[in-house]
């Protein structure tokens, strides 16, 4: 026996007579059979149950088998066309997957026409907006109306419909593409730039906040701890 345990192999046709539901089908070594005079390994399939087979009746994974196996399958959910379906069975040796429809419909498909659901999620260019962009709603329902938060996750519905988990405060609600709009990020102005449009500040605040740091030369000497403060409190 020349195989290993805990390596993925697949189901060849040469289990016809024995498991011919499941040819085609990924499985694991879990056990060598060295005392079998019948078979010589015990396997495990994806759903966890188990059957015996002999050596000749498994294919080692080729390096295609494996990019296959973690450029689609990651995903349960599968773009065929236009629509969305979810993966029923899976085919390794043919590279064929059977797809189930929303209408319950289904159909074998290749490999080279079904597109991952997670791959789609995880582009840019198929959303608007972008996990922690900022953005404001428009709905009908009041109580979410005119709120800005940020987007923490995009969804993709099975009716094909982009949706947003967003944060605002202490809150997180789902809002469709439609109901967001962007809010730009603009340069915060400084206090007291709208007191007066000559930029003097008024001499009853200086007297309130800063008559002890005051010079006898009509200047200001102040700690460098207290303009930290300042400028913190200024931007928090």
């Amino acid at each position: 026996m020349t195989l290993l345990e805990g390596e993925v192999y697949i189901l060849n046709e040469k289990a016809t007579s024995g498991l011919p539901q499941r040819i085609g089908e990924r499985c694991v070594i879990i056990d060598c059979l060295s005392d079998s005079l019948t078979y010589d390994y015990e396997i495990e399939f994806d759903d966890s149950t188990t059957a015996k087979v002999k050596e000749s009746e498994l294919n080692k994974l080729t390096p295609d088998d494996v990019e296959w196996m973690s450029y689609i399958f990651t995903a349960n959910k599968v773009k065929y066309g236009n629509e969305i379906a979810k993966i029923k069975k899976i085919d390794y040796l043919n590279r064929f997957a059977e797809i189930l429809f929303k209408d319950g419909s289904s159909i074998t498909a290749s490999f080279y026409g079904l597109k991952p659901i997670e791959m789609e999620v995880d582009s840019v260019e198929e959303f608007k907006f972008r996990v922690e962009d900022k953005v404001k709603t428009h709905t009908q329902d009041e109580q979410c109306n005119g709120l800005i938060g940020s987007v923490v996750s995009t969804v993709l519905t099975d009716d094909n419909i982009r949706e947003y988990k967003v944060l605002t405060g202490d809150n997180i609600y789902f809002f469709e593409e439609c109901e967001l709009e962007l809010v730009e990020e603009s340069t915060q102005e400084l206090p007291f730039s709208d007191i007066d449009e000559d930029n003097t500040i008024p001499e009853d605040l200086l007297s309130v906040f800063f008559d002890h740091y005051k010079n006898d030369d009509d200047t200001y000497t102040i700690p460098k701890q207290l303009l930290i403060n300042m400028l913190t409190q200024m931007y928090e």
